[in-house]
């Protein structure tokens, strides 16, 4: 609207008519007369005018008559009606006059300069209240048509004022129910929790709010509310524009859980990378402790000063073997055979073990399937795993309770392997160990399978919280997964999925004759920890045997080019400064291709680095060892014809020298 406005000016006194109009039209304005208020209101329908001066008498109807149906017709209630009066009229008639309808009072006589200022004014509110009302409507418009879920709420209340089309199709409710709830039966959250997450919006930079809200069906689905104020019609609304994030909701919760499986990956990966690097150096100094232990108590009777003290040394260091053991299982860095076992005759046959490792007030049940239940594993990873578990289950019963073991097979989809890192579609082997235990919270499940982590007291002497964390590596690497659900004061269950095969289980039989443990044969013995190296050579030595010493692998190299002819075995450490217990023998076999290699080493290969010098030596030998499994390992090797490639059969071989 400009100022040339169109304003209709309706006086009954032909001089008053004609001097107001040549006021405004001087001033710019378009004018309209008219003589009567019946004209007055035909002439307001006709040219829509934006302001009316109505005198107050009239000779057919009077001006109060005449505003109140101007004001009444919604095509023209929007028209600002200004009255004229030259008589004085009371205050309380003014204002009764103003109650009913009229936008302005003027009393004539006035001078020209303020009746046009006071025109201007009126002109300039009806522009303001023109803009508004097409901003309401637009708004209206938009409102009712967006397809996007929009609400207007009561923001003291939360009443909900007008709900579009958008928001009764998404809540299944219709727009008049809807106008007669609160968000309130909406939002899943209480107040408490609403007020946190406000908090967290600012805390965190948002510019919306992340809710739980029910739909008329009763399902929960999940919505970003971004809310500003508005004014509308002379009230401050909250205007909330409602998102469904469900479906990303739930990806990036599982984006977020991949991450942490990928965290988790990485950290046990880099432990188990440490716990490589220090196993080979630990259990030097355990064969150091266990060797000349044994030393000792051979000269010594059952009984005797100091016989007890020494088999605890041994039973000590023994306990530390196997604890390394555990920390390379837990970082997948130990050496394995896998082979293929029947999970329900492995289970029934640690039944009675089980029974009297626990506690007798914890009852087990095995519930094994009936079908064949064959997968690849190794024997005493799968042992170490059932017994972990059991004995983890039974620490959450110390009262007593039950538990189940239980075996079937079953077949995963893409949807249960999508949510678990690196499982494949297809038929497995379940193995579930259910109690009825204390259960655990969020946040101890959250760290169940770290290391080292133990709800146990600090200082406790009862475990080394490496138990379920074991299991996850085991688990791993058998090439399988695992789940844990539990719940505070109802217990837990853990379930193993192992791939499931079909194979005909063997048992590999070996021809070998019984090993003799003396001899005179010249043994190389290539060793660089200086303690190590003179127990071994006491070991042979006292067994009759001639021993050659070399500390690194070129001198090994050279005393066997010079003597090869004189030396019947080579006993070898794989981790050698220098040059590499491989690299020597890859040296050794371009001198000699027959010559009898017998690995002797703290720290197990890896699968490749095994499977590379596996079929190029004789024999393993995993550190710390007894003075007879050194000396029935090297009588074993020394009578067997050299035959590379000697645990090509699973590792059946390979296990029997090892653990002969």
């Amino acid at each position: 609207m400009n100022e040339k406005a169109r304003i209709l000016v309706v006086d009954d006194n032909p001089d008053l008519l004609f001097a107001t109009c040549r006021i405004l039209k001087n001033a710019g304005y378009e004018t309209i007369e008219a003589g009567n208020g019946q004209d007055g209101l035909r002439l307001t329908m006709e040219h829509n005018p934006d302001l009316v001066l109505l005198d107050v008498i009239l000779p057919d109807i009077n001006g109060d008559e005449v505003c109140r149906r101007i004001k009444s017709d919604p095509k023209t209630a929007h028209i600002y009606v200004v009255l004229l009066s030259s008589t004085h009229i009371e205050s309380d008639s003014q204002a009764e006059r103003l109650e009913h309808g009229a936008d302005g009072y003027i009393a004539r006589p006035m001078p020209n300069r303020e009746l046009l200022a006071r025109i201007k004014a009126m002109l300039r509110l009806k522009r303001a209240e023109t803009r508004l009302r097409e901003s309401e409507e637009q708004f209206r418009l938009m409102f009712e048509n967006h397809e996007a879920i929009m609400l207007l709420i009561e923001p003291e209340s939360g009443s909900i004022v007008d709900a579009n089309t958008a928001a009764a199709e998404y809540y299944g409710y219709s727009r008049e129910t809807l106008c007669k709830m609160r968000i309130q039966d909406i939002n899943c959250l209480q107040p408490g929790e609403v007020v946190a997450e406000r908090q967290r919006v600012k805390l965190e930079q948002r510019n919306c709010l992340g809710l739980p809200h029910r739909l008329s069906t009763g399902d929960i689905r999940t919505v970003e509310v971004h809310s500003s104020p508005i004014d509308i019609q002379g009230r401050t609304l909250l205007f909330s524009i409602v998102h469904d994030i469900t479906e990303r909701s739930r990806v990036e919760q599982e984006k977020q859980a991949l991450q942490a499986q990928l965290f988790q990956s990485q950290k046990m990966e880099a432990l188990g990378t440490l716990v490589g690097g220090i196993a080979h150096d630990f259990n030097n100094m355990l064969q150091v402790m266990l060797g000349y232990s044994q030393f000792l108590l051979d000269d010594k009777k059952k009984g005797e000063p100091g016989y007890n003290e020494l088999q605890t040394i041994i039973e000590t260091a023994k306990g530390g073997d196997d604890l390394v053991k555990k920390l390379l299982a837990f970082g997948q860095q130990g050496q394995v055979f896998p082979v293929p076992l029947d999970l329900n005759h492995q289970i029934s046959q640690m039944g009675a073990l089980i029974s009297h490792t626990l506690p007798q007030v914890v009852q087990i049940d095995l519930n094994l399937a009936d079908g064949p239940t064959t997968i690849r594993g190794d024997h005493g990873q799968i042992d170490q795993l059932v017994m972990n578990l059991a004995i983890n289950a039974s620490e959450a019963m110390p009262n007593g309770g039950r538990l189940k073991i239980i075996t079937k097979t079953v077949f995963l989809d893409n949807e249960h392997c999508r949510r678990q890192n690196g499982a494949k579609p297809g038929n497995y082997v379940m193995l579930s160990v259910l109690d009825n235990g204390s259960g655990m919270d969020k946040a101890t499940l959250a760290k169940a399978f770290d290391p080292f982590f133990s709800t146990k007291q600090r200082g406790s002497t009862r475990g080394t919280g490496l138990g379920l964390s074991v299991v996850k590596g085991i688990v791993q690497q058998q090439g399988g997964h695992l789940t844990c659900e539990s719940e505070l004061g109802k217990g837990t269950e853990f379930q193993v999925y192992f791939p499931a095969i079909e194979a005909t289980l063997t048992t590999v039989k070996t021809d070998a004759p019984e090993a003799q443990s003396v001899g005179n044969e010249t043994i190389l013995v290539v060793e660089d920890n200086m303690p190590v190296a003179e127990l071994e050579r006491r070991f042979l030595a006292n067994a009759g045997y001639k021993v050659i010493m070399a500390t690194n692998g070129q001198e090994a190299l050279d005393i066997y080019q010079a003597r090869k002819c004189e030396i019947a075995l080579v006993i070898l450490d794989l981790l050698m400064p220098e040059m590499s217990g491989r690299d020597c023998l890859m040296e050794l076999l371009k001198i000699d291709p027959s010559v009898k290699v017998l690995i002797a080493s703290g720290y197990a290969p890896e699968d490749e680095l095994h499977k590379e010098i596996s079929a190029l030596v004789s024999g393993f030998l995993h550190k710390p060892f007894a003075t007879t499994e050194l000396l029935n390992e090297a009588r074993s090797v020394l009578d067997r014809t050299r035959t590379p490639g000697f645990n090509v059969l699973d590792g059946h071989q390979l296990k029997d020298i090892r653990h002969s």
